[in-house]
């Protein structure tokens, strides 16, 4: 051990520390250098040299060397299993031969297979390290980077070993801290087999990583490679494989990988542009589990890519990968945008891939993928295609210069998916306007004014009143362009206040004030998914009824009404503020009763209603602008009213009075 001193080598010094065959046969050579010390060789031959350069050549001993402290010089470690340590905070400055140095003469007769490991725990290391004969290995368990530590150091893994030599990126000094090494420059490391990384972040942002045509690279337990490499290609081996916790991140511009990818995990290109891509020289096989990240801008119908090179991509059979889609902006156009060039005839299904979040929603449009594997009308590549529309439709949307039509109708009629929204967007004038419509003077009155003489049996009728009404419908409009139908489920709580205006032998004529709450749910159904509006509003309203002394009766009303409506699609994550709207209505509706015999009577009536709703345009959940012209609506009824009544006194004298009636109606609503 050396501790507590500066040691510095004079000129033609031969080393610092040196085993010789006749020392340090079949023995383990073990060096300390303590924090406190500091040994300069660099004028002497070697800091450390193990003598193996002539017979007997002994397999059985090996160097351990440990630095805590500064060295600067060479080291020739020998024929044995080897290890060199630099903990944090040391200092290696020179040349390590793992078990020869060339310029003392070739190599021996009888070649060392032992290996040998640099473990780099912290500190800096400058200058090369050749790992020569065997299976060798370089460690990185840096935790904050290592970059300036290892930035001008060379790593040679040498001949390849029976099991192949070895850049092994795990802290097993702080297990289960991760390994963090960022701006490796690949080019530094040279005659590398294995590169593996576990419970590690590793960063290659120059050179090409070259681990030979039989070279594997595995990203395991929790790792992640980062590669922003420019240089093509940035990855050279037979494999990379990516267990199900860690993943393969490629950012700025495109990456070039000589290899197959046999993934479990993740491949991401999330890194804020839709710029970066992936040409794969291999094949791809995603297992169950696996996933592809990327991000488009629907806006621009631009997106991430992977292209399969026409001489080695390919898809291999039983590949299950999802995709995911992040999308880097709010608009959004029909169309399609390639996300996976293949070669014409790479066997594709359905199965290949699929959306990790079910269709891409943005705008008015839901994006799915489409699989083709010749030449389109989506472009000249063959391949996986984001679109909101089928390949086989999707010339009926181009317009005759070459532009996608923006025509809704054309659009729903080429196939074109349209996110939830949408029809409930269509239907949502309507529903209000449903909920909106005045009642016949019937519903909202009942027997109350018993055809005019409850007004003229006193100075004034009850002035007060209250009721309950609840409805339920089904909508099925012919025309709609989403082809959406809905049930509706509505109640009605509405009070007034009436006072009798006039009372004359022709007959009466009462006016009234009314305010009113009401509650619904439409249930929309559509080809696009299912959705449900709820809307709540109040209002006032005012009424003018004649009861003329010959049967005829006219009636009157005005109503205004606020709403708030919750807006939900079925099957989105995501749904709108609440949406804002305001209806009114005028009422008009006449009729005559004719008597048939005692207490029946037969009243023809008709009534006409026209109904308008303003609602204010929002941003969608998903970043659509919906704006809507006003929705109108001019209702009619026509028909008869067949009615019995009868009065009696109870045997406590009480008077009771009891009403049965049908009625026969034509209705009718024509929509602007």
């Amino acid at each position: 051990m050396l501790g507590g001193l500066t040691l510095t080598m004079s000129p033609g010094t031969f080393s610092a520390v040196r085993f010789t065959n006749s020392e340090a046969q079949s023995a383990t050579s073990w060096v300390i250098v303590d924090s406190t010390t500091t040994v300069n060789a660099q004028d002497a031959e070697y800091f450390y040299f193990n003598d193996v350069d002539g017979p007997p050549f002994d397999t059985a001993s090996f160097a351990l060397i440990e630095n805590h402290g500064t060295v600067f010089g060479d080291a020739m470690l020998g024929n044995g299993a080897s290890k060199v340590s630099l903990s944090d905070g040391s200092l290696y400055s020179g040349t390590i031969f793992g078990d020869y140095d060339p310029s003392r003469g070739p190599a021996p007769a009888s070649s060392p297979s032992a290996t040998d490991l640099l473990s780099l725990e912290g500190g800096r290391f400058e200058g090369a390290f050749l790992g020569q004969f065997g299976d060798d290995t370089v460690q990185f368990q840096y935790n904050d980077g290592g970059t300036s530590l290892i930035a001008t150091a060379t790593f040679d893994g040498g001949d390849n070993g029976p099991n192949g030599d070895r850049l092994y990126f795990k802290n097993t000094v702080n297990y289960p801290y991760q390994t963090v090494v960022s701006g490796l420059d690949a080019s530094r490391f040279v005659g590398w087999e294995l590169f593996d990384l576990d419970v590690a972040t590793v960063t290659i942002s120059a050179g090409t990583l070259d681990l030979g045509s039989a070279g594997t690279l595995t990203i395991a337990s929790k790792s992640t490679l980062i590669v922003t490499s420019p240089t093509f290609p940035a990855i050279i081996a037979d494999t990379i494989f990516i267990d199900p916790t860690s993943q393969l991140v490629l950012k700025s511009g495109f990456t070039m990988i000589n290899s197959a990818i046999n993934s479990n995990g993740t491949i991401s290109m999330l890194d804020g542009s839709v710029s970066t891509g992936l040409v794969l020289d291999g094949t791809y096989f995603g297992g169950p589990g696996s996933s592809i990240l990327l991000e488009a801008d629907l806006g621009q119908l631009a997106a991430d890519q992977i292209e399969l090179t026409p001489l080695n991509g390919d898809i291999l059979l039983g590949t299950r990968s999802a995709i995911g889609i992040n999308l880097l902006s709010s608009g959004a156009k029909p169309g399609a945008v390639n996300l996976i060039m293949t070669n014409y005839g790479t066997p594709l299904s359905n199965n290949v891939f699929y959306l990790k979040d079910g269709p891409v929603t943005a705008g008015a449009f839901a994006y799915n993928l489409y699989f083709t594997e010749t030449a389109t009308s989506y472009g000249q590549q063959a391949g996986v295609y984001l679109a909101s529309a089928p390949p086989e439709s999707f010339a009926d949307l181009l317009e005759e210069n070459g532009e996608i039509t923006t025509d809704t109708v054309r659009l729903a009629a080429a196939g074109t998916t349209f996110q939830p929204y949408v029809p409930l967007y269509e239907a949502y004038p309507s529903v209000l306007l449903q909920m909106s419509r005045p009642s016949s003077l019937d519903r909202r009155a009942g027997a109350r004014y018993d055809g005019g003489a409850a007004l003229t049996a006193g100075p004034a009728p009850a002035a007060l009143w209250g009721r309950t009404a609840g409805d339920f419908s089904h909508f099925d409009p012919k025309s709609a362009t989403t082809g959406y139908d809905y049930d509706l489920s509505a109640v009605q709580f509405e009070a007034g206040l009436d006072g009798l205006l006039l009372d004359s032998a022709e007959g009466a004529l009462i006016g009234g004030l009314t305010g009113h709450y009401r509650n619904g749910e439409a249930k929309i159904s559509s080809p696009y998914g299912a959705s449900k509006i709820h809307p709540d509003g109040w209002g006032l309203g005012a009424t003018l009824t004649w009861f003329g002394e010959n049967g005829f009766y006219a009636d009157g009303q005005a109503l205004a009404t606020w709403y708030s409506s919750e807006l939900k699609a079925e099957d989105l994550p995501l749904a709108p503020e609440d949406s804002d709207a305001f209806a009114y209505a005028f009422s008009a509706e006449i009729g005559q009763a004719f008597a048939l015999s005692d207490g029946l009577s037969l009243t023809p009536q008709a009534q006409l209603a026209f109904t308008s709703v303003h609602i204010d345009g929002f941003t969608g959940a998903y970043s659509d602008k919906v704006d809507f012209d006003d929705g109108q609506s001019l209702f009619a009824r026509l028909g008869a009213k067949l009615e019995k009544t009868a009065a009696w006194q109870d045997a406590a004298g009480v008077s009771r009075k009891a009403r049965l009636y049908g009625a026969a109606l034509w209705r009718g609503q024509y929509r602007p």
